[in-house]
């Protein structure tokens, strides 16, 4: 990561311990990262860049991965956590058998943090909407766009939620509006600073937004309301006039810091709750041991799925063995034996069993292993946001449904090469690369926070856990045909502050 960078991240956190915390009784729970009206927050630029700097301690991937992991992925048929173990009823289980309920911590965590970024937006946006120099309504489009962002995901997990921007009275409640009304707001507040954004950082800025990551938000928004021509638009924007380019090697896409892929990251540090732990918690003890990792600690928690694993063409890149020699590569399966030759897992007769038997997953290293980081787990890659390999699926696809078949070939074999595959023949129809096109996004995106809404937008979300399910377990999905699982329900914890917010339908 950019040590210019870290130095600016670290001053943020400095910010906000020097600033305090407002916790208020706020109906929604949001917590302000500044105390409001506080006479210590200085004027001008000066002010409205402490504001902004105080959101990004509170976006690393503790905050994320509520969102992007727990929110998106765990809830499909790409993951199985361990964590509860493997009934519906454990914690793990009621996220990827869609057998949450409104107390399930997923759902309170993706909405209390959500909000409580967006109030920080919020009142970032409050002090400084009104001035016209030009520097302040350049750092106040960050406020615009995280509120943006992180509005989209609370939309999309919950569907129509209260769209609060700052100043409203809610003594008595607030209550949802409407998702329609929430997908404008975004799109507007999005489209009225993609010209205001920067087109690029300077090192000290690295992990700030630039129009492109607003360009590639509305992309993928538009994906996934099937409006085929603007979300083709806007990627093929971000493809030509970005600066962005893919990178040769898949795995270095997660350990390159500042690459040429990534249109936007969460700027990781080597500190505790402000680095990246995607290893440690995907990462079990006793592999840990048998694999001679250096300093690390393993939470047991998260990896593939058996059958979504089992998708992959065995020579995809993206895939990759981990040698445990070199200690590079990304899926650890099979039978794994310690240093002495005994195999890692067993079964009560003492027959080896693969990693995949033992844990019930496939441990994925998605970011490049870093031997000794802080707290045996917090390592210093940067968590990435949006990366060019996902715009040119949302680009292939778009086009496809365009009935572009050639340019939709195009960039879909552009990933296919880079993995390792045979290109995707012309002779496609229409419908096999609309099906090819949701098996691609599966292996180039795992564990980003694409998974869900791709399941969602192609009505195959049920289907496919369904199949996980069976896999897993041998008794009937109690959800099948049940459409209501693809929202999240409401927290209880929220319903119990905001008497005007109604339960979704079904919880």
């Amino acid at each position: 990561m950019n040590k210019i960078y870290k130095n600016v991240l670290i001053a943020g956190l400095l910010i906000f311990s020097m600033l305090g915390t407002s916790c208020s009784d706020s109906l929604l729970d949001e917590k302000l990262y500044s105390q409001l009206g506080s006479s210590s927050l200085p004027k001008g630029v000066e002010g409205v860049n402490q504001l902004i700097l105080g959101i990004y301690p509170h976006l690393q991937p503790v905050a994320i991965q509520d969102i992007t992991i727990y929110g998106s992925d765990a809830p499909s048929d790409q993951m199985f956590i361990n964590w509860g173990g493997i009934p519906q009823t454990g914690w793990g289980g009621q996220m990827h058998f869609l057998a949450y309920d409104a107390n399930h911590s997923a759902a309170s965590n993706a909405w209390s943090k959500s909000y409580a970024i967006i109030a920080q937006c919020n009142e970032a946006i409050r002090l400084f909407e009104n001035e016209t120099n030009p520097e302040i309504q350049t750092i106040l489009a960050e406020a615009v766009f995280w509120r943006a962002y992180f509005y989209n995901w609370l939309m999309k997990l919950f569907g129509d939620v209260p769209l609060v921007k700052g100043g409203e009275d809610m003594s008595n409640g607030i209550a949802r509006t409407a998702k329609a009304e929430v997908f404008q707001f975004i799109v507007d507040e999005l489209k009225r600073i993609e010209t205001i954004l920067p087109t690029s950082r300077i090192a000290s800025e690295y992990g700030r937004p630039t129009r492109w990551a607003a360009k590639t938000l509305l992309a993928n928004m538009y994906l996934n309301q099937k409006d085929w021509q603007n979300a083709s638009l806007y990627a093929k924007d971000v493809i030509d006039n970005g600066g962005f380019s893919l990178l040769p090697e898949y795995h270095d896409v997660f350990g390159v810091d500042e690459n040429k892929e990534v249109i936007l990251v969460c700027v990781s540090i080597a500190q505790h709750r402000r680095g990246n732990n995607y290893d440690a918690l995907s990462l079990e003890s006793n592999l840990i041991r048998a694999l001679n990792m250096q300093g690390l600690a393993g939470s047991n928690g998260y990896g593939l799925s058996v059958p979504f694993f089992e998708t992959f063409h065995p020579e995809d890149k993206r895939r990759a063995d981990f040698d445990p020699a070199t200690k590079k590569g990304i899926m650890i399966h099979g039978y794994i034996n310690n240093a002495d030759g005994i195999p890692v897992f067993k079964d009560g007769d003492g027959n080896p069993l693969k990693v995949e038997e033992a844990l019930y997953r496939i441990v994925a290293l998605k970011y490049p292993l870093q031997e000794n980081p802080v707290s045996g787990e917090w390592m210093t890659s940067d968590y990435v946001l949006m990366r060019l390999g996902e715009v040119y699926l949302t680009y292939a696809e778009a086009q496809n449904e365009l009935n572009q078949s050639a340019e939709a070939l195009k960039y879909a074999n552009l990933i296919r090469e880079r993995a390792g595959l045979e290109a995707l023949p012309a002779s496609l129809t229409k419908e096999q690369f609309r099906e090819a096109i949701l098996f691609e996004r599966g292996w180039e995106l795992y564990t980003e926070g694409y998974r869900r809404d791709d399941l969602i937008r192609h009505g195959k979300l049920l289907e496919r856990v369904k199949l996980s399910w069976e896999h897993y377990l041998s008794i009937p999905w109690p959800y099948d045909g049940a459409e209501y699982r693809n929202l999240y329900p409401i927290p209880a914890s929220a319903m119990i502050r905001n008497p005007l917010l109604i339960q979704n339908p079904g919880f």
